[in-house]
């Protein structure tokens, strides 16, 4: 190499290198897509995520067609169904759910959902959209939390109320469950979340809204309805064949 070219070849370098510095500080999330793109680590999480994706969708179908009552000859109707843009939005919010869940048995519990709903061609109402993101957010231990205490309270509900309120706390009840598989703090946590997505709710009233107070919570009808998806669901096994 001529040795005179050498300061062209450093003008270069400096160009690349002010522009690669522009670009961590003016464009992070692009600098940071590259790097990723780059090393083999991305590749192996990218694969991970995208077995993972798959596991679930296939739960989905299999509870989805394990449920479905469908013959040949509805298959006109559930094509009349899906063109109104509201029903199909709606299976395709379910569908989302699936794929974007927590975990495989909520994904699961979606396409039992989805062959209800597709079954029953019934019309889309907010309870629906109610369960499909609870579904999203909740882990298998939200789900067993939920059943475990939605049950135990249907047994003692005179045992919980407070100043004719009929709010729960979740440290009323630890004590007297046999042989909890959760924490107490567990618990306090997931109905939390449960609050959050409107599938438990809570009485603002008592001194200082103790009704919202962490681990305080009130069942209603949408606690019921999603308590009845779920058990309905445990009617069929999970399956553990799934293949990506």
């Amino acid at each position: 190499m001529d040795f005179l070219e050498i300061p062209e070849i450093m003008d270069e370098l400096k160009i690349m290198k002010d522009s690669f510095m522009e670009l961590i500080i003016d464009s992070p999330g692009e600098f940071i897509e590259m790097g990723f793109e780059m090393s083999p680590l991305f590749n192996s999480c990218k694969k991970i995520w995208t077995s993972m994706n798959e596991l679930k969708f296939k739960a989905f179908l299999k509870f989805m067609y394990s449920n479905s009552t469908f013959k040949e000859s509805d298959r006109q109707k559930m094509y009349g169904y899906l063109e109104n843009p509201k029903n199909c939005i709606l299976i395709s919010e379910i569908i989302d759910s699936a794929i974007n869940s927590k975990s495989l048995r909520c994904s699961a519990i979606l396409g039992y959902y989805a062959g209800k709903i597709l079954s029953e061609q019934k019309p889309v109402e907010y309870k629906d959209h109610l369960v499909i993101n609870g579904l999203r957010v909740m882990f298998d231990e939200d789900l067993e939390i939920f059943c475990g205490v939605y049950e135990y309270y249907l047994k003692y509900p005179d045992n919980y109320k407070h100043n004719d309120c009929s709010f729960a706390r979740i440290s009323d009840m630890m004590d007297n469950f046999d042989n909890p598989s959760f924490t107490q703090s567990d618990a306090e946590i997931s109905f939390e979340k449960l609050k959050g997505v409107q599938l438990v709710g809570y009485d603002m009233g008592g001194t200082n809204s103790v009704g919202n107070a962490w681990g305080s919570f009130l069942f209603n009808k949408y606690s019921d309805y999603f308590y009845e998806i779920v058990k309905e669901s445990n009617q069929l096994s999970i399956p553990t064949n799934l293949k990506t």
